[in-house]
Formats: C-alpha cells, structure tokens, sequence
C-alpha cells in the first residue's frame, strides 16, 4: 500500500507540473526523480523560449509547498531524464 500511494504522489505532482509548465508551451514530457532529497523535476518543452519562459516565471516561487529552483540544462541532460518517463 505504501509503494502505491508513494507512486500516486509522484504522478500528482508530475500532473500538477505538466498543467503548471503548459502555460508556457508544450511540454513533451515531465520526470519526477523521485530518489531525489530535494524533489528534482525535470521538464522537456518542445522549443526552448518555452523552456525559458516557464523557468522565468517559476524561479522564486512556491509549488506544493517547496522553493522551486529552475534552471536551464543542456538539452541532452533533458532528454536522458525525461526518456526514464
């Protein structure tokens, strides 16, 4: 029971990321390193103004309760990541 609610989480907050990243463009894919202490979201956008867009408006903010810290990576890291989804 405990492994299903823990998957049910990372879903939600994947879901509530895409909605959230989908004001900026679209989003291909989103990846949640759920082995990540600091809760480490990964999101692949189709072109990369929408990337810097969304990474803009989310430095700073709060999102489910956490400081999000966004930032640009190289677009190879990006997809390694979000290929795991």
């Amino acid at each position: 029971r405990k492994e299903s609610s823990a998957a049910s989480d990372v879903y939600k907050r994947q879901e509530d990321v895409r909605l959230e990243c989908t004001r900026h463009g679209h989003v291909d894919s989103v990846f949640v390193d759920k082995d990540s202490h600091d809760g480490e979201v990964y999101v692949c956008f189709h072109r990369p103004e929408e990337a810097q867009s969304a990474c803009a408006s989310l430095q700073g903010r709060f999102f489910g309760g956490k400081l999000v810290e966004a930032r640009l990576i190289s677009a190879s890291l990006a997809q390694a990541k979000c290929a795991s989804t």
